[in-house]
């Protein structure tokens, strides 16, 4: 099972920091912490960096310590003790992205807050964070369960070509044991296996490639060409004939890929790293009507899957009907 990763905001108090982060391994040693002063590219503004790492992270936890003093207006010389400012800017900016069941606030009592937080369960403290452990243990084990709907597995959605090919690397590059890759054309492909057969052969990756086949494109030719453009079925014969080619010098991974084929049409396409695992992240890219969209800058979206039933299970369910409907083509690549 891979890491929960789980973001960390916190003020000045570093003594409170250490504390939540003693807790939170104690709680549960799989999760990963991440914390923005680690993490950060050095020169980039910290709102692009946490727009950048904080869609990654399954959870947030939130520190909200006395770091400022201030005297409102109205309230003559009484002193409120407040958080820092960008305590409550993020707590906004998790509640949003990753879900409110997601965010867990852990505040001082001494703190004021906000209005806007008035009524939302969250764990306060005296002297101590160590004071929340247990409270903070029953919430590590609830994000194994499925959330409430606030809660999102988009990490980030675009139509944009220019982010197309690191997209895809990144979901390549986050493959412990397995790739599945489904795909109309596989011109993109095409052009990356050798880089694919070598990952294949370094990391011990087993890969499934499913395409539509060969029989069912050539019996729908006029299907395919409307439904997505002219040249589907060239490309598909170069496709083979070129993992033919390459596979010739990485026969042991050739050993590592299954190559399907799908009879019918494709309603999207997807690449997961370790499918269906918890955590496993995968890319998805409907297909809309031809027109609408050229073949690249169709919608594109990468999912982690953070919950039982969500976004991600519903099309790695897609994934895993049209892999049990299709058929091997190894004697495409033998």
């Amino acid at each position: 099972m891979r890491p929960y990763s789980v973001f960390l905001v916190h003020g000045r108090d570093n003594h409170a920091l250490v504390a939540v982060e003693q807790a939170l391994n104690e709680a549960n040693p799989q999760i990963e912490l991440v914390k923005l002063n680690r993490q950060a590219v050095p020169g980039r503004a910290l709102a692009a960096e946490i727009e950048r790492i904080g869609p990654q992270c399954d959870a947030a936890v939130v520190l909200a310590t006395p770091d400022d003093h201030v005297v409102s207006s109205g309230t003559g010389e009484r002193r409120e003790a407040r958080a820092r400012d960008n305590v409550w800017l993020e707590v906004g900016w998790f509640w949003a992205r990753i879900g409110l069941s997601r965010t867990l606030l852990i505040r001082q009592e001494s703190v004021a807050l906000p209005s806007d937080l008035h009524g939302v369960w969250h764990l306060s403290y005296v002297h101590s964070p160590e004071e929340t452990a247990h409270d903070l243990m029953q919430w590590t084990t609830s994000l194994t369960y499925p959330s409430e709907p606030s809660s999102t597995e988009l990490i980030s959605s675009t139509s944009a070509t220019g982010t197309r090919a690191a997209d895809y690397e990144y979901i390549h590059s986050q493959a412990a044991s397995s790739l599945t890759i489904t795909g109309i054309g596989m011109i993109n492909l095409r052009q990356r296996l050798p880089v694919l057969l070598r990952e294949i052969d370094q990391r011990g990756l087993n890969v499934t490639l499913v395409t539509m086949s060969p029989a069912f494109v050539q019996d729908h030719q006029e299907l395919i060409d409307t439904t997505y453009r002219p040249g589907i079925a060239s490309d598909l014969e170069q496709f083979r004939t070129s993992l033919k080619y390459f596979s010739r010098e990485h026969k042991k991974a050739l050993g590592r890929v299954d190559l399907l084929g799908y009879p019918g049409i494709l309603t999207f396409v997807a690449t997961a790293a370790d499918l269906s695992e918890v955590g496993s992240v995968m890319i998805v890219e409907p297909y809309l009507p031809l027109g609408a969209y050229s073949m690249v800058d169709r919608p594109r979206m990468v999912l982690k899957r953070r919950v039982t039933g969500g976004l991600y299970d519903r099309y790695a369910a897609g994934i895993q009907a049209i892999i049990a409907a299709s058929r091997p083509l190894e004697e495409d690549i033998a």
